[in-house]
């Protein structure tokens, strides 16, 4: 999740990026608070997402956060093969992850282990994404073969304000406030993490598109948000269609949205008051033509074109 600064690059800068400075260090023996869940203010999540992927910049590394989604592409164009799996992510993640060195661990509960491992063989940012301004934050990465994990399905509109939805990372858990805990600057969860959040009106985010993008803050007026790489994360809305669930993709998880971004607690609250935070997300209805263009040509040959962005713009 990128930050939003008091200039337009550095609103711009990632937020994964202010993680790459970090280094591992032990935790001490004794901590003056106890260690809180991770994403700031979310839970552990209680069962892995089919549709959860964790994407590495060099294996074991969460970079980024991404949603496997389902490419639509007909096994008559693949000559009977399962095409290859895509997965959506952030556009300033794009440049942060290398094809044929970079994974995609899909559908786990767990960051390190489990779920289906995936060798990265395309990135393509949306060709408006522009990390000075707002909006358009997206990219589709394309993996070296099909994954057997459930793809979550794209929203074809626009969440009203008032929607409740569902957010997910490995990101980072606590804040420059939280000094008590060092630790949780040097440590990502290994457990996946996720937060009860609600769509809010456009007006109430700062830096944020008039259109392609959501305002969101965490339910019940709680203190809580996404942060440091959760970046490219999903946005999803649950529902219960009989006895099976379908999660839909909303958003897509783009930056910091609080009007007040110079403070101790950036992510999670926007004032000392401990009102709830803000945070964007990339509507995905919006940019749904785009992916489904671009995610289309999965077909053999077409992570090289991918590569090379010769496939189409727009939205």
């Amino acid at each position: 999740m990128r930050s939003t600064r008091n200039t337009p690059t550095g609103r711009a800068a990632a937020l994964v990026l202010a993680m790459a400075t970090l280094v591992a260090s032990g935790a001490p023996a004794a901590l003056a608070e106890p260690v809180r869940p991770f994403i700031v203010g979310g839970h552990d999540a209680p069962a892995a997402h089919p549709w959860m992927v964790s994407l590495q910049a060099t294996p074991g590394e969460h970079t980024c956060g991404g949603t496997l989604i389902d490419s639509g592409v007909d096994r008559a164009v693949t000559g009977g093969e399962a095409s290859p799996a895509v997965v959506l992510t952030a556009g300033h993640c794009a440049p942060l992850l290398t094809p044929g060195a970079s994974i995609a661990r899909v559908g786990s509960l767990h960051r390190t282990a489990g779920g289906t491992a995936a060798t990265i063989a395309a990135v393509r940012a949306h060709p408006a994404y522009d990390p000075d301004r707002p909006g358009d934050d997206l990219a589709v990465v394309v993996l070296e073969r099909a994954v057997p994990q459930r793809a979550a399905l794209l929203s074809p509109t626009t969440p009203t304000t008032g929607t409740a939805t569902l957010i997910a990372g490995w990101g980072r858990w606590c804040e420059d406030a939280d000094g008590a805990a060092p630790h949780c600057r040097t440590q990502l969860p290994e457990r996946l993490q996720q937060l009860e959040t609600v769509v809010q009106d456009t007006g109430l985010c700062d830096w944020i598109a008039p259109t392609g993008e959501l305002c969101t803050r965490a339910a019940a007026d709680l203190p809580a948000m996404a942060c440091n790489k959760d970046s490219g994360g999903p946005q999803v809305l649950p529902l219960r269609l009989g006895w099976r669930r379908v999660d839909v993709l909303v958003g897509v998880t783009s930056r910091d949205g609080d009007p007040n971004y110079a403070g101790p607690r950036p992510c999670s609250t926007r004032d000392e008051q401990g009102r709830p935070g803000y945070g964007v997300w990339t509507d995905v209805a919006t940019h749904r033509r785009w992916l489904l263009e671009t995610a289309g040509r999965m077909a053999p040959g077409s992570a090289a074109r991918l590569n090379a962005g010769t496939d189409p713009g727009g939205n």
